[in-house]
């Protein structure tokens, strides 16, 4: 688990972009962001988590176990 701030996150993940979102932009969507954690009033981003998933969707894979499961069971359905 490696915790990063908002800027932090900005600077690893958008480092290469021209125009990379606004720490206000990341804030909104701090909700949707995997890995991303209150920490009292101010929101974290596990790096770890934020990568996986993140990865798992470039594959196409799904981002959870349960998501899984709910694949091959509906695929079995269809069979």
């Amino acid at each position: 688990m490696r915790l990063v701030s908002i800027k932090s996150f900005i600077k690893i993940v958008y480092g290469d972009d021209e125009k990379p979102p606004t720490p206000t932009t990341i804030r909104r969507r701090c909700p949707d962001i995997p890995g991303a954690v209150r920490d009292g009033h101010r929101w974290m981003i596990d790096l770890d988590c934020y990568f996986e998933v993140m990865e798992r969707r470039v594959w196409g894979f799904p981002e959870d176990n349960q998501e899984l499961g709910f694949i091959k069971s509906l695929a079995k359905k269809l069979k």
